[in-house]
């Protein structure tokens, strides 16, 4: 994929060449000429459960899943830095109130959820907007609680999947 003047992907939607990872090797984990480094091979010692997530995080910077629920399909997405940040300032206005905890399950629904049933949820327009607050108010005015509970659920699964792959890399870079 090419870069434009500013050295910025594209707005363009992926092709699906663009999406192919690359096999895990590539990323340079594993000595040339055969040498092992002391410990074993880096590669292969990589619990294969968390590879996928792992290589996803490297070349995507993200990691998608599709949850299915009462007939609908939710297209989650883990969130930018700046998505977290902003996230902090939306839910300020609940803090110490009896709704804190159900305003937090519809924003961190808000961070992840990018679609659903093939529809985009709102995003940001410009480089400084992030959408985050278009969606947050989308979720709370259409999805009902008890979904968005699940919803929430299924945010932290995919957040665990996260820390999994580079606890896992970790562990590899022990001494």
């Amino acid at each position: 994929m090419t870069t434009d003047q500013d050295g910025l992907l594209p707005a363009e939607e992926p092709t699906e060449d663009d999406l192919i990872l690359k096999p895990f090797v590539s990323v340079g984990i594993r000595p040339e000429d055969g040498e092992t480094p002391s410990g074993g091979d880096s590669v292969s010692q990589f619990d294969l459960r968390h590879r996928d997530n792992f290589t996803g995080m490297l070349y995507l910077g993200k990691l998608k899943d599709e949850f299915h629920y009462l007939g609908h399909v939710f297209s989650l997405e883990t969130p930018t830095h700046a998505e977290k940040l902003e996230a902090g300032l939306i839910h300020k206005p609940h803090i110490n109130a009896i709704s804190s905890d159900i305003a937090w399950a519809a924003l961190t629904t808000a961070l992840y959820l990018r679609a659903v049933d093939g529809t985009d949820l709102p995003s940001g327009i410009g480089p400084r907007d992030t959408g985050l607050k278009d969606r947050y108010n989308w979720i709370i005015e259409n999805i009902r609680s008890s979904i968005i509970n699940k919803l929430f659920e299924q945010c932290l699964i995919l957040d665990a999947k996260v820390e999994a792959a580079l606890a896992e890399l970790d562990r590899l870079g022990e001494s």
